[in-house]
């Protein structure tokens, strides 16, 4: 019997990102929503994190997050009448001037403890996206946002409901989204997927089709390289990619 974590696949993922926020419009009850809401926020990051599954991202505190936002010039590929590709580093403003053509990139870096002791678990644009809009829902009457929770470090809890409580039973509310959508049963391999899944799905991806070197990733994962190279080591097919 193996004892690696079945993943998803492109489409499957798709999936679950498209599937959320109906599954959360059909709940109950307003404490159900909200958990349900937060299950979708906890599921967002660990796609995009690979983070472990439990206390790393459950106990996670904002005072234990930094966010950094670097602007870097970008030059825009486009194909000519001609059919040439061309280059194009600026663009025109509402004002018609000439701006240069950048992208932003994110960067969040979460001191996280669980299974091994405590590291830096890296996230990007969409774990800020996911933090942001937290910060919106629960902290709407504060006036704050996601730069001065971290930045004065407050000791709050980052996965509770608007109403402030933590989460229920993850696990078996998880299994039962899947399973409502098809998505509960790896069909290679007959196995039922969990969350360790998504982290598998992480870890296959980034070094199947990213290429990210093995010693990277294990300092993201928090595991040995042959830890990673045990559980997570292989290519399952099209894992996903450009999901957000």
């Amino acid at each position: 019997k193996s004892d690696k974590f079945p993943t998803f696949e492109v489409e499957e993922v798709n999936a679950i990102l498209a599937n959320f926020p109906g599954w959360i419009d059909r709940a109950t009850s307003e404490p159900k929503r909200q958990q349900r809401q937060m299950l979708f926020d906890y599921v967002r990051i660990l796609i995009d994190t690979g983070a472990r599954p439990g206390k790393e991202l459950l106990d996670l505190q904002w005072k234990k997050i930094r966010v950094k936002i670097v602007d870097r010039a970008e030059p825009k590929r486009v194909v000519d009448e001609d059919g040439q590709v061309q280059s194009i580093t600026h663009e025109q403003d509402e004002e018609g001037l000439l701006d240069e053509i950048f992208v932003r990139d994110y960067y969040v870096f979460m001191n996280v403890s669980g299974k091994t002791k405590e590291r830096t678990a890296n996230g990007f644009e969409q774990t800020f996206k996911v933090l942001t809009e937290i910060v919106a829902r629960n902290y709407s009457g504060e006036m704050t946002s996601l730069k001065k929770l971290t930045e004065k470090n407050d000791e709050r809890f980052v996965f509770r409901t608007k109403d402030g409580l933590g989460p229920g039973s993850f696990n078996h509310v998880f299994e039962s989204f899947l399973e409502e959508h098809n998505l509960l049963v790896d069909p290679i391999t007959g196995r039922k997927r969990v969350f360790y899944s998504l982290r598998s799905t992480y870890a296959t991806t980034v070094m199947n089709y990213d290429a990210v070197p093995i010693r990277d990733l294990s300092k993201q994962l928090g595991n040995s390289v042959g830890i990673i190279q045990k559980h997570y080591d292989r290519a399952t097919g099209s894992a996903y990619r450009d999901w957000e």
